[in-house]
């Protein structure tokens, strides 16, 4: 969390695509309730994906329905 805490761009620059993928896994977490963040399956899927596309640095591919924005 800190590093992404350091990032200097301003909002008129174009997000890189982990960017736009922690921005939507961070807002997810924060919006649903810890039990439908662990019961729902279609939300805990896309969750994972978009893990695995950050863990993979890109290298995994974005999750098509991912938008986040920096705050």
């Amino acid at each position: 969390m800190e590093e992404w805490a350091q990032v200097k761009k301003g909002k008129h620059l174009p997000y890189e695509s982990t960017e736009q993928v922690f921005w939507h896994v961070l807002h997810q977490i924060h919006y649903w309730p810890q039990r439908t963040l662990i019961e729902d399956p279609y939300l805990r899927g896309e969750l994972e994906t978009c893990l695995d596309c950050l863990e993979s640095k890109g290298m995994y591919p974005l999750p098509l329905d991912c938008i986040g924005i920096r705050p």
